[in-house]
């Protein structure tokens, strides 16, 4: 029997169940979304979340209020947890820096602007810069130099520099 051309559809476009396949995948039906899962304990995740934050944020003002020396052990703290989750998120985009340099230049950083004031912003960034440049040319990491020098640099630029200011 020859081959008849398929026929329009009744919404006016060609093609349809009995359209010749050119290449394209049928279309698959989206699943339904599933049930959001209730968080345990107070029924929400958003209570939860609302809860750990209020207690976070008590025990954060009472270190702060505690004194400069506990506080800016805490700002280490979220300094360190700062430069680790961006080298996690720069790394997720093919970056590769330097976490130990970003890591130990940034709370370095703080500290020594808690001790030594302002000059350890110049101090610091003396140590980091060169250490960053000396680590990708003499290939501890295997990934391209510009990139991870660049990398390491906006980690420790904008976590570790900002962070400084609160030492």
């Amino acid at each position: 029997a020859p081959s008849q051309p398929s026929q329009p559809d009744s919404d006016g476009e060609g093609g349809g169940a009995n359209a010749p396949a050119s290449g394209v995948s049928p279309l698959r039906p989206v699943p339904e979304p599933s049930e959001p899962s209730k968080g345990k304990g107070f029924g929400s995740e958003l209570a939860t979340r609302v809860v750990t934050g209020v207690a976070m944020a008590a025990g954060g003002l009472l270190v702060l209020n505690s004194g400069p020396g506990p506080a800016s052990i805490l700002v280490s703290i979220i300094v360190a947890l700062g430069v680790i989750e961006l080298c996690g998120a720069l790394r997720t985009q093919g970056y590769r820096p330097a976490g130990l340099i970003a890591l130990l230049g940034s709370v370095g950083l703080v500290l020594g602007a808690y001790h030594g004031g302002e000059s350890a912003f110049a101090a610091v960034a003396a140590l980091v810069v060169p250490t960053t440049l000396v680590w990708y040319l003499a290939g501890v990491s295997k990934a391209r130099p510009a990139p991870g020098v660049a990398s390491t640099l906006l980690v420790f630029g904008y976590v570790g520099i900002m962070g400084g200011f609160a030492g």
